[in-house]
């Protein structure tokens, strides 16, 4: 509380992607041992959303700083970052845990909710009577822009319907899963689940700002025109983030996972799981592989593709 931390200010993209552009800043400020602060984009605090924040809010007020300055800060420039190749990304300390055990400890510190997320959390895990239903497999479905078909070529991504992922979760079956946790921003997707497999039981949560957008067309639309360039029109950009973050901790509290990693989402998620438990549970990517260098064309589709990761 002696001195200033300027926040970084995440990158103004799509939930997952803003939240993956803390990443290689954050390495950094670890490595150099200096203090480390976030915002969501548009200046919207950490707890707006449903976060704790990573300083003391002492520090992150103006008024009435002592003369002793900080350390030298990482830049909080988001554009700074934005494709940008670090030498490090993961600290030499823990070179020999490998690239995916740092990112789980990262969002493990990144993503720890605030109290109002801890009891949202819990008010939706007991509406869902959670630790009954276990085994959970988690699934999240992504729709939204990914179904505009110029998105493809750049994220990797592909529409597809609640059928493909099926697939997925009957390979899963030998590991006895009792119910499905469905996270999706396609409402449609939502009432496909209980109309064409009953034979499950689902824990599907209300509707959310992003299904009811998509009902009237919202895939039709990049996210960022939508959150940052439509002016009046913008969506309320932290309410979806806290529904998105929402997603994210009950799908990093499932006992295994259907997905696709194309989807910064369910990266995170994945990796939040393996940090909250420090084991790997049953998994199946749909398209791509793990990875995690933000921006840059280092991802892997299963047919070899390269995307942004």
């Amino acid at each position: 509380c002696s001195c200033p931390v300027k926040p970084f200010e995440q990158c103004p993209h799509g939930v997952g992607s803003s939240l993956s552009s803390m990443l290689k800043p954050f390495t950094q400020a670890f490595i150099d041992d200096v203090a480390w602060d976030q915002e969501a984009p548009l200046h919207i605090s950490a707890d707006a959303v449903g976060l704790l924040n990573p300083v003391d809010n002492c520090a992150r007020s103006s008024e009435n700083w002592v003369a002793t300055p900080c350390k030298a800060q990482v830049r909080a420039n988001c554009h700074f970052w934005h494709w940008k190749t670090v030498e490090e990304r993961v600290p030499p300390a823990y070179q020999d845990q490998g690239l995916f055990w740092w990112t789980a400890q990262q969002w493990t510190w990144l993503l720890r909710p605030n109290m109002e997320m801890i009891a949202k959390v819990e008010q939706v895990k007991a509406s869902f009577e959670w630790e009954a239903r276990r085994p959970i497999l988690g699934i999240h479905v992504r729709h939204g822009d990914s179904c505009m078909g110029s998105e493809g070529g750049r994220t990797g991504r592909k529409c597809e319907d609640l059928e493909v992922y099926m697939k997925g979760a009957e390979q899963m079956e030998q590991y006895g899963f009792k119910s499905i946790f469905l996270a999706t921003d396609d409402l449609t997707v939502a009432h496909a689940a209980r109309d064409k497999y009953p034979q499950f039981y689902w824990l599907i949560g209300n509707p959310t700002a992003s299904q009811n957008r998509n009902t009237d067309g919202g895939w039709n639309h990049r996210f960022e025109q939508m959150a940052f360039e439509s002016g009046e029109k913008n969506m309320d950009l932290q309410t979806e983030f806290r529904e998105v973050l929402l997603d994210i901790h009950l799908l990093a509290d499932t006992d295994g996972f259907v997905g696709k990693f194309t989807s910064n989402v369910d990266r995170i998620a994945y990796a939040l799981n393996y940090g909250q438990r420090g084991c790997a549970v049953p998994f199946i990517s749909l398209d791509a592989y793990w990875c995690n260098d933000y921006a840059m064309e280092i991802g892997k589709t299963v047919q070899g593709a390269k995307f942004a990761c």
